[in-house]
């Protein structure tokens, strides 16, 4: 849950994210300290709700 939270601002940063940018170590290590990333749409989308309230 922590590496969710840590990927929405970047995702409101940048307005998209594209399906590679968090498979590119530079950006994985630099948002959620680890060098890969791969997660389903899915789990993204669970939280949203959780992290803004007029979703």
């Amino acid at each position: 849950m922590n590496e969710l939270y840590a990927i929405y601002p970047e995702l409101y940063r940048l307005g998209t994210l594209p399906r590679n940018y968090l498979r590119n170590p530079e950006n994985s290590i630099r948002i959620i300290g680890r060098g890969k990333w791969h997660a389903p749409g899915a789990s993204m989308y669970a939280i949203l709700p959780v992290l803004d309230k007029s979703i």
